[in-house]
C-alpha cells in the first residue's frame, strides 16, 4: 500500500503543497530514471544596488506583475515531457527562462535566446497541452492534444468513472438532528439569543470571505468566528447545536459556508456518533426514507405504516459494490451499471445469432 504524506501550509496553494511518498517501487524507479543526471547550474545576472524607497519598491512590484509570469514557460515544458521524444535540451533551457522570470522583480534581467535556439525552443512546444490539463486545468477537449501513451494520460484507463446518484431512494430522508449532540434540544429563549448572535456575527464578515478560493486565507475569521460563539456557553456542544437548529430547521438557510468551516469538525463527530448507533439491519422506507428495524421479512414501516417497505443492502457480484434494492426483489444480484452491462452484451449476442442464421 502506498503512504503518503502531505506536508501542508493553510495560507499556501499549488507548487508550496509538498508531497513525500516512501513507496520503495516509486523510489527505485525514480533513483534509476536519476542516474547520470546532474542539477543544472546558472550564472544568474543581479541588479545593481539600489536604495530602498518608494520609487524602487513600486518599480520592482511592476517588474513582478508584468515580469514575472512563470505560467506559459512551465506549460511548455510539461508540452514536452508529454510528447513521445522529449527535447530535454529546450527543457534545461526552459527551465534556466523559469529562474529568469521568478527572479525579474530582483535582479530585472531576462536573456535573450539565440534564433537557433528559439527555433528549436518553438518548434518543440508547437503543440497544444497534454490532455490531462481537461482535468487539471479545466481546459475543452479543442484546447488539448490527443490522449497519448505518457504516464499522466493512461491513468484514465485505470481510475474508474463511477456515476454517483444522489437521491432520496438511496440517502434517504435529510434529519438535521442526526448533525446535532443532544438531538432532543430544546427550543428556549437562550437557543434564539445563540441563533442571532450567530447570524449578527456572520452578517459582519465580508462577502468574499465565502468565496471556495479565499477559504483558506479565511482561517483567521473562521476561528474569531467559533471563539466568540462559544465563549456565550460553558458548552461549546450546546452552541452548535442551537446553530444547527437554526440554519436547518427553523430557516433552513442556503448559505451555510461560514458556518461548515467554522465548527464542521465538531458537526462530523456528532455525525459519526449518531449513525453508530444506529443498528446495522436497519432498512429503509421506500415511500416516507424513514428508517427502521424489521422484525420479520414482511415488518411494516412504523412511520407510514406500509408493509415490506424495507430496501435492503446487498453487493454485486461482479464488481463487489454496495447496492439497494427493494425488499421483495430477493433476485437482484448485480448493480444496475453491471446489470446494463451484462444485458448490453446478451443482446449483442443474440443479434450475432441471428446474423449466424
Amino acid at each position: 500500500m502506498i503512504w503518503l504524506r502531505y506536508s501542508l501550509r493553510k495560507s499556501v496553494n499549488d507548487g508550496d503543497k509538498s508531497l513525500v511518498c516512501a513507496e520503495r517501487t516509486l523510489i527505485e524507479v525514480a533513483e534509476r530514471n536519476m542516474r547520470g543526471v546532474v542539477p543544472l547550474y546558472y550564472d544568474m545576472r543581479k541588479a545593481s544596488p539600489q536604495e530602498i524607497c518608494s520609487s524602487g519598491i513600486y518599480a520592482g512590484m511592476t517588474a513582478a506583475y508584468s515580469g514575472g509570469n512563470i505560467g506559459p514557460i512551465s506549460n511548455n515544458i510539461t508540452k514536452i515531457w508529454n510528447s513521445p521524444d522529449p527535447d530535454v535540451d529546450t527543457i534545461k533551457r526552459l527551465c534556466y527562462k523559469n529562474n529568469e522570470v521568478i527572479d525579474y522583480a530582483k535582479n530585472l534581467y531576462k536573456s535573450i535566446a539565440p534564433n537557433d535556439i528559439a527555433k528549436q525552443m518553438s518548434a518543440a512546444t508547437n503543440c497544444k497541452v497534454p490532455h490531462f490539463f481537461v482535468y487539471a486545468k479545466d481546459k475543452t477537449l479543442d484546447q488539448v492534444e490527443p490522449r497519448g501513451r505518457s504516464p499522466v494520460d493512461r491513468l484514465l484507463d485505470i481510475i474508474p468513472n463511477y456515476r454517483f446518484r444522489f437521491n432520496a431512494k438511496i440517502g434517504g430522508k435529510f434529519d438535521y438532528r442526526m448533525l446535532m449532540d443532544n438531538p432532543n434540544l430544546i427550543h428556549t429563549p437562550h437557543v434564539d439569543l445563540l441563533i442571532k448572535s450567530y447570524d449578527e456575527k456572520i452578517s459582519g464578515f465580508k462577502r468574499e470571505t465565502l468565496h471556495e478560493d479565499t477559504v483558506d486565507k479565511s482561517a483567521y475569521q473562521f476561528q474569531m468566528l467559533r471563539d466568540e460563539m462559544f465563549s456565550l456557553a460553558s458548552n461549546y456542544k450546546y452552541v452548535v447545536d442551537a446553530i444547527i437548529y437554526g440554519i436547518f430547521h427553523l430557516r433552513k438557510s442556503s448559505h451555510k459556508r461560514m458556518f461548515w468551516s467554522a465548527f464542521g469538525d465538531i458537526v462530523l463527530e456528532n455525525l459519526k456518533n449518531n449513525l453508530s448507533k444506529q443498528c446495522s439491519q436497519m432498512t429503509l422506507c421506500s415511500r416516507c426514507y424513514s428508517r427502521f428495524e424489521p422484525n420479520d421479512p414482511y415488518a411494516k414501516c412504523p412511520v407510514c405504516g406500509t408493509k415490506n417497505a424495507g430496501v435492503r443492502k446487498s453487493n454485486c457480484i461482479d464488481c463487489g459494490e454496495e447496492f439497494s434494492v427493494d425488499s421483495r426483489n430477493m433476485t437482484k444480484i448485480r448493480c444496475s451499471r453491471c446489470q446494463k452491462e451484462i444485458d448490453l452484451e446478451n443482446n449483442r449476442n443474440r443479434v450475432a445469432r441471428h446474423r449466424g442464421v
